[in-house]
């Protein structure tokens, strides 16, 4: 008896590891993942879209508040997470409505769920 209940153990145990496994890796295919760029946002307050991560860049397009925006990248390399609060300074956005792409602070824009 103690031999099957030693079999059953690392059974279950090499069981557990391929699962934890599946799951971390998202091989498993249930977990849930955060879709790639890019991410759904809304412009805070009215804003003029940059044409580089900068205050004093050159200015593309007035984008007024609540206007519909698209993430795209972030001015210091980071991938863009949106389970993350601010995770740049600086957002390359696309207006949804024109199609317009540029900079925009990550104070300017609320990124949606």
């Amino acid at each position: 008896m103690r031999v099957y209940g030693l079999i059953g153990l690392v059974v279950l145990s090499f069981a557990l590891i391929v699962a934890g496994y599946l799951a971390i890796s998202g091989l498993g295919g249930g977990g849930a993942r955060t879709a790639g760029p890019p991410y759904p946002a809304t412009a805070k307050i009215d804003f003029w879209l940059r044409g580089d991560a900068s205050a004093g860049a050159e200015r593309l397009a007035f984008v007024p508040m609540g206007a519909r925006l698209e993430l795209h990248d972030s001015k210091a390399g980071e991938i863009l997470d949106q389970n993350l609060e601010s995770p740049a300074k600086w957002y390359k956005v696309k207006v949804v409505a024109t199609g317009q792409m540029g900079w925009a602070y990550a104070g300017w824009v609320e990124r949606q769920p």
